[in-house]
């Protein structure tokens, strides 16, 4: 169907292409992994068909920062059955401890967290990522971790709690003196299981009240900055909404 799909100019070197791929239950998105791409960091691109034509949708992705560095981002892919969901291994992060990064996609761009889902329980050089899935309603996904414990190999299975990184979609008041003590309630999606939350990067105390709501005090600060709430599956996008 139309002619083959590469990485193009964004493919560092030998990217090893193709070493993983995956499509939405649709069949309209196709998502490819490079293991190898910029020596070993690796990548994945996306690809999205309408009328039996296939054009990469958006920049190649890859992890943030030096998380990336010699990660093999995109050992192993999965999408969700709309493909606005991917999950990405890449064994190799963390001294190959490995790990697996959870994307969404929204309005044809795609999010990477900070920073690689939180698996518990890992045991030494365990290559966690080397092997995913992903549900086609996206709520669960495993991660496969081969040489987990020595070799005795694990999985982990994470449900949408744990996968979805929080959103902040408003804020109960917009302003307060520069000393803090605002009382501030957080408004949004995926907050319950909240570990931290700043105020344009300092701490604040806080309380998690439902998945939807936080109450949090405002430290000292001047000017207007980004509240971010962090959980285990990630640490919220900024927008004009925090």
């Amino acid at each position: 169907q139309g002619a083959r799909l590469g990485g193009g100019a964004e493919e560092a070197a030998a990217g090893r292409f193709g070493s993983s791929v995956a499509i939405s239950g649709d069949g309209t998105t196709a998502l490819v992994g490079a293991r190898s791409d910029a020596g070993g960091e690796g990548a994945a691109w996306v690809f999205s068909s309408s009328a039996g034509a296939w054009e990469q949708q958006g920049p190649k992705l890859a992890p943030p920062g030096d998380e990336g560095a010699a990660a093999r981002f995109g050992y192993a892919v999965a999408l969700s059955g709309d493909g606005s969901t991917a999950l990405v291994g890449a064994p190799q992060t963390a001294r190959s401890v490995g790990g697996a990064w959870l994307l969404q996609r929204v309005a044809g761009s795609w999010s990477t967290p900070a920073r690689a889902i939180e698996l518990l329980e890992e045991a030494g050089k365990g290559y966690a990522g080397m092997s995913v899935a992903l549900s086609a309603d996206d709520s669960t996904a495993l991660v496969g971790g081969p040489l987990d414990e020595y070799g005795a190999g694990a999985v982990w299975a994470l449900t949408r709690g744990a996968l979805s990184p929080p959103v902040v979609s408003g804020l109960s008041t917009p302003s307060g003196p520069e000393k803090g003590g605002t009382s501030v309630t957080i408004t949004g999606e995926h907050l319950g299981d909240a570990t931290s939350v700043e105020f344009g990067g300092a701490q604040a105390s806080f309380r998690a009240l439902s998945p939807t709501s936080i109450t949090a005090t405002s430290p000292a600060g001047v000017g207007t900055v980004d509240v971010t709430v962090t959980s285990p599956a990630g640490v919220s996008a900024s927008s004009p909404a925090d």
